[in-house]
């Protein structure tokens, strides 16, 4: 929310040291929080928490569609409800996390994509890394389907915001989170957090050996991701299940 004002106001949110928590995104990310500047912040809060909600109900209603369940309104209240009592959906309301937004916008990008539609498919894959640049790793399970067009208007979407933010703010908090922030992004400290569901956490919580939690994390990770390859190339695991090892494997490796 204040990186959204700082950018409206010329700031550079990368440098302001009165923001309780630094801004870990890129600019692009924060241009779809400037809507809610129209309200005070604990308004905003609320407004940000309904939507997470309501993208919850989205989501298994999507869910539903994609694995073809003819689920009445008493199942798809009891998905929703576990959706809801799940530890990453409760931590992404707690901390106001775009997870939920994000991962909206994804499914919807896969549930076109089943559709082949190509172009609705690209701008909500667009959207989706916009929000939440780590998504860039669903661009694997797109190329092994040969969906190129769909990257390309992902690629479009995320173009457009990038420039709207440059426009505003110029280059130089590009360069300075290329530069400073991402690199800090890669460091090994504190990844024994709880809340770390990736093999670096599950690593980093069972030794204090840097070299150990460098390195096993990474050959686990490149192992994870050439069986996702091969399961493409060798077995011909359909769309949905592809779809669903990609994100699981997404989890794990970052």
């Amino acid at each position: 929310y204040y990186s959204a004002y700082d950018v409206v106001h010329n700031i550079n949110p990368y440098e302001d040291r009165k923001l309780y928590t630094g801004l870990g995104y890129p600019l692009s990310a924060v241009l779809f929080y400037v809507p809610l500047l129209f309200f005070p912040f604990a308004l905003a809060s609320k407004i940000f928490l309904l939507i997470n909600i309501l993208c919850v109900f989205l989501i298994v209603f999507v869910s539903i569609k994609v694995a073809k369940i003819n689920a009445s309104w008493k199942y798809f209240i009891i998905f929703v409800s576990l959706a809801v009592l799940s530890f990453p959906v409760k931590f992404s309301f707690g901390m106001g996390q775009s997870n939920v937004l994000a991962y909206t916008f994804l499914l919807f990008s896969f549930y076109q994509h089943l559709r082949k539609r190509d172009i609705e498919s690209g701008v909500l894959l667009g959207l989706s890394l916009a929000i939440k640049p780590i998504f860039i790793f669903m661009l694997l399970y797109f190329l092994l389907q040969r969906s190129y067009k769909t990257i390309l208007i992902a690629g479009g979407v995320v173009s457009v915001f990038t420039a709207v933010s440059i426009f505003m703010l110029g280059f130089n908090p590009y360069i300075f989170y290329v530069t400073s922030l991402v690199p800090h992004l890669f460091s090994l400290e504190g990844r024994e957090v709880y809340y770390n569901q990736g093999l670096t956490g599950f690593v980093s919580r069972l030794t204090d050996n840097h070299a150990i939690r460098r390195i096993v994390p990474m050959v686990i990770s490149v192992s994870l991701i050439f069986f996702t390859i091969f399961s493409a190339i060798r077995v011909k695991t359909s769309k949905e299940v592809l779809f669903s090892i990609v994100i699981i494997v997404l989890l794990l490796v970052d």
